[in-house]
């Protein structure tokens, strides 16, 4: 994972998940979504799906509750890249923060500026 100078982090995630990757990784990714809320007011996060894979029903259990458990309603989230099947399950994921799907990066990125 790397953090823009902007206002913007960027998550690439790889690979399946388990629990202990999972909580590992949004751990992570909560300390740094905290830090850019008190910078920024609010926290903006790109996920770049093009690295990991459609999760098995558990992992996206532990991805839902583990993401919605740092997210706050105020922040914005956008899922981009990877295939037209990942792209779909991350719009059934349930989150407290305004959330996009796109299928390009670039999409994602202007999304997240305009908000």
């Amino acid at each position: 994972m790397a953090a823009d100078i902007e206002k913007i982090l960027v998550d690439r995630p790889e690979g399946l998940w388990n629990r202990d990757a999972c909580r590992r990784h949004f751990s992570d990714l909560g300390q740094r979504l905290t830090k850019s809320r008190r910078i920024h007011g609010k926290g903006r996060v790109l996920v770049d799906l093009s690295g990991t894979l459609v999760q098995p029903q558990e992992a996206f259990s532990y991805v839902q509750s583990d993401l919605a458990g740092i997210l706050a309603p105020a922040d914005r989230i956008a899922f981009a890249g990877g295939g037209a099947l990942l792209r779909m399950q991350k719009k059934r994921l349930t989150l407290p923060a305004e959330t996009g799907v796109f299928e390009k990066v670039e999409d994602a990125r202007s999304w997240l500026e305009q908000g």
